[in-house]
Parts: structure tokens; sequence; C-alpha cells
């Protein structure tokens, strides 16, 4: 922590990507989840700026996902919680068709919290861009994402 309203997180960290903690607010996830979206968790650094009330940021850079074996010719399994581009075998044959993994990724989420009465306002945006890295041709691609949203809680619920 840096000081009350700012810290600094290195390691693995929830990336800045939709509504957090969690979007649905129910024992199911969103398709958010599912896709990759939300709910993930990369290796990196990550800047928080936080207030009761008013703008909140954070700015991050995660090198790969939260991977198991480093290196750039180490293939990414799927089989784990978050969802993250990884290598797949799709015919069954014990080596991976699909070999891609993420890279080099950016992400910035700002929004604000307005606190009425026992309501809760918050609305804000997100935007996430970084590289797709090929092990089989070395090549560097990329995927970007962004969005808005609002939230609406009563307090004490």
């Amino acid at each position: 922590m840096i000081d009350e309203r700012n810290s600094l997180q290195v390691g693995l960290t929830q990336v800045p990507f939709g509504i957090q903690q969690y979007n649905s607010h129910n024992w199911f996830f969103n398709i958010g989840y599912y896709i990759g979206l939300e709910d993930d968790h990369d290796i990196g650094v990550k800047f928080i700026h936080q207030e009761e009330e008013g703008w909140q940021y954070q700015l991050a850079f995660f090198k790969n996902s939260e991977s198991v074996g480093f290196g750039g010719a180490t293939d990414v399994s799927y089989s784990r919680y978050s969802y993250d581009v990884a290598s797949m075998d799709i015919d069954g044959d014990g080596e991976p068709d699909y070999r891609n993994k993420e890279v080099n990724q950016l992400n910035l989420k700002v929004h604000y919290i307005l606190k009425h009465e026992e309501w809760i306002h918050q609305f804000g945006g997100y935007a996430q861009y970084g590289g797709l890295y090929n092990l089989d041709t070395q090549k560097t691609g990329h995927h970007y994402g962004y969005g808005v949203f609002y939230e609406l809680r009563l307090q004490g619920v």
C-alpha cells in the first residue's frame, strides 16, 4: 500500500475488467466469466486508486496469464480456474492443435461511486489491449475488449 487511497499489486492479481468483484450477484456467473473477461487473474503489476465515494481507477500491465510453466515455447493449459487463451488438443492425439497464449496486456478501468441515502450508484468503463503469441509461427497478433457499466445497490443488501 502506498497510502490510504493508492496501492500497488505485483504478481498474480485480478485483471481490472468488468464489474468487480462479480457481475452476476448470484450463484451463477454470467457470459463474461465464461469467455475469460471477468474474475480473471494474471501475472503482472497493477496500480489502484480508491476512494469511499468519487472517482476510482486501476491501471495494469500483465506479462502473461497465470501460467504454471514460463518461457516462449511453453504451452498454457486450458484446465484451470480462470479462462484465458490457451493451447488445446482438439483431435485427441496428445499434441496441441491450437498453441496461442496471452502476452503484454494493458488494462484500464475507471469508475465513479455516488452514494445517495441508502442507494449506491456505480458507473464507469474499462478497456483491455494485449498480444496473442502463437507458439508455432512465433508471431504475435493482438486482442482487445472494452465496455461500460452501471450498477445500483441498496446499502446493507
